[in-house]
């Protein structure tokens, strides 16, 4: 049986359809953006991080912060969950700029290992918006870059070391949040 809404307008079915295709093309995608890059997160200045320490005593970055700034030219400032624990958010200002440039160049592919669980986590690459990090042949002194990285099965929760690999590059025991 057809419910019909008048004469001259469309079946119920087909006008709930088409709402379903509004919901699926415009507003689902929206709605992960949001998701991945918080509106509170973006300023004029560029993505920044407010977060606050599981443990006040802890160090803010778990990696030797004057070794990763002295050989690498960044500063860790957080690797913490994101997208409800689907994601790894990796938050790091560049201090010398020279000295960083394997971080935030587009060839070369980062990725996380977690050696305790055997696993390589990797940047995802998305249709739409392409790799899910920032990237520069040239980057600027005190900005703050980011990187996400895919946590597939949630494996990897709070208070779990990681490595971070960018090239030859390799910075061991970053402390997720």
């Amino acid at each position: 049986m057809m419910i019909w809404g008048g004469c001259n307008r469309l079946p119920l079915f087909v006008m709930l359809k088409d709402m379903i295709n509004i919901i699926n093309n415009l507003i689902f995608p929206v709605l992960c953006l949001l998701i991945l890059f918080p509106l509170s997160a973006i300023s004029a200045d560029g993505p920044t991080v407010k977060t606050a320490p599981l443990n006040p005593s802890a160090t803010p970055a778990a990696a030797p912060a004057d070794t990763t700034l002295q050989k690498y030219g960044i500063e860790i400032k957080s690797l913490t969950l994101t997208a409800n624990g689907h994601m790894l958010d990796l938050r790091y200002r560049v201090k010398e700029p020279e000295k960083a440039k394997p971080f935030l160049n587009p060839e070369i592919k980062p990725y996380l290992i977690d050696s305790k669980r055997n696993m390589k986590l990797s940047v995802p690459i998305t249709p739409k918006i392409g790799s899910l990090r920032q990237k520069t042949r040239t980057p600027e002194a005190g900005r703050e870059y980011f990187m996400l990285f895919n946590n597939p099965g949630m494996r990897i929760r709070p208070e779990n070391r990681v490595t971070l690999v960018v090239g030859d590059i390799k910075i061991e025991d970053i402390v997720v949040k």
